[in-house]
């Protein structure tokens, strides 16, 4: 029989606060991380916000002289690990190195870094460029620093699945517990905002130019975000011996790809629905046990009528069904979106409070279910899903299950 995989600690750095108690306190009572971009100039550009971190103070590394190179991503992930371990209260050093695991989820690697060693080159020459810098900004950096951070010598993994990344990330370290690979995984998923990304969304006219309005008929676009959330992943088994805070277990999880578009989900709905479906036949239940779906709900107007017609198709004749977006809230930050999401969906468990929509004014006929519309709510929730969709129509689901 394989094991069965929990989450014990919880790490977040997030545009509505920076620990899981700031997090889930701004969450829980609908606040906007969302506002003014800062970090670049955007007078050329028709959108001017972002759900950006503020006030971060990063961790001071083990390897300090090298914090100068590392990326926001970097230090992001950093923290957000630093306080999952504190949370899971796990010391690495009282580990086997061998037997634990970092599997980070990511979407575009460390664009500002490269942006400013293509601009260095240009202006300066190729003498101009530290050449330890190259570390830096690929995708395998964000575990191989983690690793590195923590002298973990057990697998060590990037996962490059667009707005799925920190969903399949998860499902990775809950396969390398199952299969006792290893013993403890740190998970999740990390991105950070850049003149970049921000352009490619701007020239897609996906960007919303005001709000995030997750399924309101007036919605108009997608926020992009930054930010990091990270979990410590261990067998039930361990987590029992060793007096843990069991989070949730992570029941069941499920992939799809629409194989339909670079950007746009498939207007069936199919996609989203067979992960959905897989999720549910993993973790060998039915869509009446499911109490709260986080939602992918980016504000586009395409995306949250297919997730609904899916979840609609599902989950037929479910009035009791609760289904929030908290990019609502925090706006969309890619590779680390469903793993925040997945902290919100523990959170939900052991609180027993259902974070909001917020900006919710006005009813779409084709997006008619509960959303939790702009105040949290109360519910007895036992099993929560937590969905993904990503470009190139990778969609992920994963199911938790609270351990009482």
């Amino acid at each position: 029989m394989s094991k069965r995989a929990v989450i014990t600690g919880l790490g977040v750095v997030s545009p509505i606060g920076i620990g899981i108690d700031a997090f889930w306190r701004a969450a829980t009572s609908g606040e906007s991380g969302i506002g003014p971009i800062t970090k670049f100039d955007t007078s050329e550009y028709k959108v001017h916000i972002a759900g950006e971190v503020r006030s971060f103070e990063p961790v001071k590394p083990i390897y300090a002289q090298y914090l100068p190179l590392l990326g926001e991503q970097a230090q992001f992930v950093l923290s957000a690990t630093s306080m999952a371990l504190r949370d899971a209260g796990v010391t690495i050093g009282d580990c086997d190195p061998s037997r634990v695991g970092v599997v980070i989820g990511n979407l575009y690697g460390e664009p500002r870094l490269l942006e400013t060693h293509v601009r260095t080159s240009i202006t300066a020459g190729i003498k101009g460029i530290d050449p330890e810098s190259i570390f830096a900004y690929p995708y395998t950096g964000l575990s191989s620093i983690v690793s590195s951070e923590h002298q973990i010598r057990g697998p060590s993994e990037t996962i490059f699945a667009a707005c799925s990344s920190g969903n399949i990330a998860i499902a990775r370290a809950c396969d390398l517990i199952k299969m006792d690979v290893a013993d403890i995984v740190i998970a999740g998923g990390v991105e950070s905002t850049s003149q970049a990304v921000f352009s490619h969304f701007h020239e897609l006219r996906l960007l919303a130019p005001e709000l995030c309005q997750p399924f309101d008929k007036n919605r108009k676009g997608l926020v992009v975000a930054e930010g990091a959330g990270i979990v410590v992943i261990q067998s039930l088994e361990s987590a029992l011996r060793q007096g843990r805070k069991i989070y949730a277990e992570i029941a069941g999880y499920g992939m799809s790809c629409d194989a339909h578009h670079p950007s746009s989900p498939h207007p069936n709905g199919a996609g989203i629905a067979s992960a959905m479906i897989a999720a549910l036949s993993d973790a060998q239940l039915r869509p009446e046990d499911i109490g709260y779906i986080s939602a992918h709900g980016t504000g586009t107007r395409m995306n949250d009528k297919i997730e609904t017609r899916a979840i609609e198709q599902l989950f037929e004749n479910r009035d009791d069904l609760l289904v929030s977006s908290i990019k609502s809230m925090i706006g969309h930050s890619m590779g680390a979106s469903s793993a925040i999401e997945a902290i919100a969906c523990c959170m939900v468990l052991d609180d027993q409070i259902v974070p909001p929509t917020i900006n919710y004014y006005d009813p779409d006929p084709e997006c008619d279910l509960n959303y939790v519309p702009n105040e949290s709510t109360e519910a007895s929730v036992n099993i929560c899903m937590n969905n993904s969709l990503g470009f190139g129509g990778i969609n992920a689901s994963v199911i938790l299950r609270a351990v009482r």
